[in-house]
């Protein structure tokens, strides 16, 4: 069996699983509050997943002074619909505009 190589799909994804696995112990082993700050640190990175997943402990099993702003950062995480409709229809009319192009010919 070869060795997994630079670009490879195992080598692509072992640094995020550990990662994320490093972020779900330091999770575990955190007192209420820190997770809070810990999501809030990962959401300032840009790193969604972990800040997600740690709002996600928060609201099912963190303080409940903690609840209400990890339930918002949630919230604030979610994807755009507008964005995506938009982004969506310039896609649509690009691709019906190259078809036209080709069909005129």
């Amino acid at each position: 069996m070869a060795k997994p190589g630079k670009f490879s799909k195992a080598a692509r994804e072992e640094p995020q699983r550990s990662k994320l696995a490093a972020t779900a112990a330091a999770a575990t082993r955190a007192p209420g509050g820190e997770l809070l700050k810990q999501a809030r640190r990962a959401l300032g990175r840009g790193d969604l997943r972990s800040a997600r997943a740690l709002a996600r402990k928060i609201v099912s099993t963190g303080l409940e002074a903690d609840k209400p702003e990890a339930v918002a950062m949630i919230e604030r995480m979610r994807p755009d619909r507008q964005s995506m409709l938009v982004a969506a229809a310039v896609l649509a009319m690009i691709w019906i505009a190259i078809w036209a192009g080709l069909l005129r010919r």
